[in-house]
């Protein structure tokens, strides 16, 4: 009999244990928002997920206290969107993510800064493919503001940005690309017109591509 209740006080114990560790687990957050409206479900069992989360703190934490410089967080809207939140010392986050809800991929780094561009040092690189394409993290950065906005435009994307803004500048109506739907990665002051943004802009770099 002795063994018998021994027996059951060891796996009423044991059954405590697991169901108070079990709980713990479930406890932690599913989901992720790193701005609003988004709200991204996260496996935070992967280390490299969690990796991703604790620098995307860190990085804003050290951004939090950069007010004329390019460093922050930015967005590129649509059905498949980026992410993006740098600062010159605790690296970089890009994130590629579908509608706010999941990540596709992401990769993480080193950031070195000159006075002209912007260069992330990946040290978790996309490992994911789109239309065939592997994603990839563009090296070399350029960073441009106007009073309302600030962008960075991977080096190679400038003629193409420069394209852009020469059709805001002879358009009609100054709507015709609101702030919702930017080709480029964005940082948002106040919601504006996209195209009325941009005919007021300062670059760090050469901008004779354009």
């Amino acid at each position: 009999m002795k063994a018998i209740t021994l027996r059951v006080t060891f796996i009423l114990l044991v059954t405590v244990v697991l169901f108070v560790v079990t709980n713990g687990q479930g406890s932690e957050p599913r989901y992720w928002s790193p701005v609003e409206p988004f709200r991204i479900e996260v496996d935070r069992q992967n280390p490299e997920v969690r990796e991703l989360l604790d620098r995307w703190d860190r990085i804003g934490n050290e951004a939090q206290g950069v007010t004329n410089g390019p460093a922050g967080t930015y967005l590129k809207s649509g059905y498949n969107g980026w992410l993006l939140r740098w600062a010159a010392h605790t690296g970089f986050v890009y994130v590629y993510h579908s509608e706010g809800l999941s990540i596709i991929d992401f990769s993480y780094g080193r950031v070195e800064e000159t006075s002209s561009e912007i260069r992330f040092i990946p040290e978790r690189e996309m490992r994911e493919s789109r239309r065939g394409i592997k994603l990839n993290t563009p090296s070399i950065w350029v960073a441009a503001k106007s009073p309302q906005l600030k962008f960075v435009i991977p080096k190679d994307e400038i003629k193409d940005f420069g394209h852009t803004l020469r059709g805001c500048a002879t358009t009609t109506t100054s709507m015709v690309h609101v702030v919702n739907s930017i080709p480029f990665l964005y940082q948002k002051y106040r919601r504006e017109s996209w195209c009325q943004a941009p005919r007021r802009l300062w670059f760090r770099t050469n901008t004779s591509d354009l």
